[in-house]
């Protein structure tokens, strides 16, 4: 008979031969999703422990991924040495995390000019003069800096205006690492990255389309909390850029062509759709 933790083992190799299975298909999105989900909560706690999230990175960074998203605000510092842990591991592979725009923000952190990208503002979307921006520490490692600021579920701004200046979204920051080269936005007319082009509406809006909002609960993704367990990492993660978000109770939801549905998976599930209509 079988022990419990045989029946788990042989349960999460089982779920790994089917993901890489589903990742052998033609052409498949160059991203994986990672997510805080209940019981990685339950587990761990949240917010997530910094020295917890750069363990996640240093794994990530070990199985060859060529890319980090994080969805979760770095604005004010945390315990030194989870800093320090965090800023050393997102030094292994390329990461990005998001901002917000917050005119309510007396003293936002500086951000380094590297993250901002040459286009016109006079008709961004979105904009503010301050915001929620990742402490010094970690921007100073990051590959780049997005915007997690939204208008409706199903249109994504491609950038805003921060400070008189254009910062990307976060769809578009992961696009980038995901597809290399720079951006550039023509505002109300197109945005191109890495030699793909896609059609803006006229104010610098990308439109999700309505399939992308169906079978939602079929999503696929690693619990957070197996990520930084001991077992191996599935091999079809080289080469993809991860997403790590939150799936529990705590995240609001969005209102989409296809329902309610919690904020994360909303910006999952926008970004594959950008980049199935950059293919």
């Amino acid at each position: 008979m079988m022990k419990l933790s045989q029946i788990f083992v042989a349960a999460w190799l089982a779920l790994l031969s089917l993901a890489t299975h589903a990742q052998s298909t033609s052409n498949p999105p160059p991203f994986a999703l990672v997510m805080v989900d209940e019981a990685s909560e339950r587990k761990l706690g949240y917010p997530i422990d910094r020295t917890l999230m750069a363990r996640a990175i240093n794994r990530l960074a070990d199985a060859g991924v060529r890319g980090v998203v994080l969805q979760f605000h770095y604005d004010e510092p945390g315990e030194s040495a989870a800093d320090s842990a965090l800023a050393a591991a997102m030094g292994r592979t390329r990461v990005v995390l998001q901002a917000k725009l917050e005119d309510g923000e007396k003293q936002p952190n500086a951000l380094p000019t590297r993250f901002f990208i040459n286009a016109a503002t006079t008709n961004a979307p979105i904009a503010a003069r301050s915001g929620w921006m990742p402490i010094p520490m970690l921007s100073n490692r990051a590959a780049a800096v997005g915007l997690a600021d939204g208008v409706r579920g199903d249109l994504i701004p491609a950038f805003g205006r921060y400070q008189d200046k254009a910062l990307p979204s976060l769809t578009v920051a992961a696009l980038q690492v995901a597809l290399g080269g720079s951006v550039s936005i023509v505002p109300g007319q197109r945005m191109s990255i890495g030699g793909r082009s896609l059609a803006l509406d006229g104010q610098s809006l990308i439109s999700v389309r309505p399939d992308a909002f169906r079978d939602v609960d079929d999503t696929e993704y690693i619990p957070f909390g197996e990520l930084v367990s001991e077992r191996a990492l599935p091999n079809w993660l080289r080469g993809k850029v991860v997403v790590i978000g939150y799936h529990g109770n705590r995240i609001g939801r969005v209102s989409t062509p296809g329902g309610s549905i919690r904020a994360h998976f909303v910006y999952w599930l926008g970004l594959i759709d950008v980049w199935k209509q950059m293919q």
